[in-house]
């Protein structure tokens, strides 16, 4: 064999030990994910009670209008949901922003985990934002292979923290009283509820029309990239439109979320997401 054959059948064979590395490496993190999606899909162990309208007599009124709506009488009251959706992100504001499939696991106040597919063709991204235990990550890959995207660390715990906190309204049971919500007048329109994460308390504004449909929430989210804004707590604000019914739930069909200004509500949106479908658990 000639050093030119030898060397081009070494650079081969690194490029085959590289990429099988670096399918390894993105197994073990999904095989990690799978186990937490199991323990999250997975509901508390105590008798499912169900839903009584009379428990929201002392809400303010936009929360019992809204709660009332969202949960038919006599639902079972839960803990999960299985979502799966699909819309677009910006991942940089200089270029058009990407499609994206996702299924996500909810489970307030324990966590969730997010796995989508952002891009398509040879820009084709995969990975998954979670947040269990206190603790919240990032990471994605091209490709499935090549790692373009890795975080972790407290300013992603408490982001992710309030994340979970914001999306509780798409299981309605999450914010009801005897779940630990406490629940504050605004206005005709608002009502704010605090939860609980983490040992954190985060509050949530939710702004509800006169037939009791979810028309906004608004949470401080923290923010660790200057580029949304100045580091620290943000406004974080999701608009909802439409509404579908799943299994006694009536919850927004789509959304547009986004950061505000400091001292604000002007959302700058980057992400929209249209839901297909949800189970409760």
């Amino acid at each position: 064999m000639t050093a030119p054959a030898i060397i081009a059948l070494a650079a081969l064979l690194l490029l085959a030990t590289a990429v099988a590395t670096l399918r390894w490496q993105c197994r073990r993190h999904e095989r990690t994910l799978d186990s937490l999606w199991t323990e999250l899909a997975q509901p508390p162990g105590e008798p499912a009670a169900t839903f009584d309208p009379d428990t929201l007599a002392d809400l303010p009124a936009p929360a019992r209008r809204w709660l009332s709506h969202a949960i038919a009488p006599g639902t079972a009251l839960a803990h999960t949901a299985l979502l799966r959706m699909h819309g677009s992100i910006v991942l940089d504001e200089r270029k058009p922003p990407w499609p994206f499939t996702a299924d996500q696991v909810l489970a307030p106040p324990r966590g969730f985990v997010w796995r989508a597919r952002v891009g398509s063709g040879m820009m084709r991204i995969r990975g998954f934002d979670r947040y269990a235990h206190g603790r919240g990550e990032l990471r994605w890959w091209l490709l499935g292979l090549v790692p373009v995207v890795t975080s972790r660390g407290p300013d992603v715990d408490r982001s992710a923290a309030g994340r979970l906190a914001g999306e509780a309204c798409l299981i309605p049971a999450a914010l009801l009283p005897g779940r630990g919500a406490r629940w504050e007048p605004v206005d005709s329109q608002r009502a704010s509820a605090s939860l609980t994460v983490a040992g954190e308390t985060i509050t949530v504004t939710v702004r509800v029309d006169d037939e009791g449909g979810l028309q906004r929430v608004v949470f401080h989210r923290w923010n660790g990239d200057p580029r949304n804004g100045p580091v620290g707590f943000l406004p974080f604000i999701v608009d909802f439109e439409g509404e579908r019914t799943f299994d006694g739930y009536t919850i927004p069909a789509g959304l547009a979320a986004g950061w505000g200004a400091p001292g604000g509500e002007d959302p700058k949106y980057f992400f929209r997401a249209e839901l297909d479908n949800v189970s409760f658990g």
